[in-house]
């Protein structure tokens, strides 16, 4: 009988070391499914499944996210989205710095034609350095993101953009929009930006510049539509950043602030430091934005300073550049600005 206890607490001695002691744990099991390309490694999160059964151990597995940490892994997500290849996911993880010199940038164009599409990309304090745009006179609009339209969506966080190169449509006074993570953002519901940074480099030469975007719009087509899209910017700066337009409104963050009435933008706790801002449109530098147009627009603890800002040869040391608010049939006046609670009711 003393053997027999001996034995049962040697057994219940090496299950409890078994469970306090992680070195006695078992590996957990490496998932793997088989797409329909190729294997797909669930704990390295590259390529894209968004679920699926374990082939090792039967396991439904879900993927969070995709993990980015090299410029030819952030080359190869750009072009699965161009080519309207599912990435299986909504969330892109920035998990290194990633230096992009000597890589041409095809900028991604989020589309929710065929179905409202989620992107977020979380920069997790990791910085992008020399993003550099295609051929300087592509009329395409420019940025780490292109183009946002109909019902997709982004969301960008803790990321910054070091000396980015994104240099398109060079005179060309028609377009594109140009930016430093957006160029030209229409019909989208939510566009985030929150604790993102740029630091120096060079955003435009086309026509709408601005540092994190060059135009934005929400849509309004009788029997289609109509989209609000809400610009939501919180906690971010620019810094020592050149942008430049071609008889076009530029901005220390936004070029032209709203094409459409539904368009809603608000900046929080931002800064505009040391950055050359021109444009050659008369009135349209501003050290924070280019143009209001017709957007509802409310700028709160955003901050300027050590900036050169002029509209052909003329200096600016406001916040905005041109205010062009719209005066319907009605009497009513489409358009707004506000800066820490006062409004701005100069109008053209």
């Amino acid at each position: 009988m003393k053997k027999v206890s001996i034995i049962l607490l040697s057994l219940m001695l090496i299950i409890v070391m078994t469970a306090c002691d992680p070195k006695m744990e078992q590996k957990s099991c490496i998932h793997v499914i088989e797409t329909e390309n190729a294997t797909a490694y669930f704990d390295e999160a590259k390529k894209y499944p968004s679920a699926g059964i374990c082939s090792k151990c039967g396991e439904t597995v879900t993927l969070e996210g995709i993990s980015v940490s090299t410029s030819d892994e952030l080359l190869a997500v750009a072009a699965d989205i161009n080519s309207k290849t599912s990435i299986g996911t909504d969330l892109i993880n920035i998990a290194n710095d990633i230096d992009m010199a000597d890589k041409t940038w095809d900028a991604p164009f989020l589309s929710g034609y065929e179905g409202a599409k989620t992107f977020i990309i979380d920069g997790n304090g990791y910085k992008i350095s020399n993003l550099k745009s295609g051929s300087t006179d592509s009329t395409e609009s420019q940025g780490l993101i292109g183009r946002i339209w109909s019902n997709a969506t982004l969301e960008i966080r803790n990321l910054t953009l070091e000396d980015p190169q994104i240099i398109a449509g060079e005179g060309n006074d028609k377009g594109p929009g140009i930016g430093g993570f957006v160029g030209y953002i229409e019909a989208s519901p939510s566009v985030k930006f929150t604790n993102c940074h740029i630091n120096g480099g060079n955003i435009g030469s086309g026509h709408w510049a601005g540092g994190f975007y060059g135009y934005a719009a929400g849509y309004d087509v009788e029997g289609n539509g109509p989209v609000l899209s809400v610009i939501n910017i919180d906690g971010c700066s620019v810094d020592g950043v050149t942008i430049t337009g071609t008889d076009a409104s530029v901005g220390g963050i936004m070029g032209h602030a709203g094409g459409n009435p539904n368009t809603e933008i608000n900046v929080s706790n931002t800064s505009v430091t040391n950055c050359t801002i021109t444009t050659t449109g008369a009135n349209k530098a501003g050290n924070i934005l280019g143009t209001n147009n017709v957007a509802t627009t409310t700028l709160t603890n955003v901050t300027y300073s050590g900036n050169i800002v002029k509209a052909v040869d003329v200096e600016n040391k406001e916040a905005y550049g041109r205010l062009a608010f719209v005066e319907n049939d009605d009497g009513t006046i489409s358009g707004s600005l506000t800066i820490d609670g006062k409004s701005i009711t100069e109008a053209e």
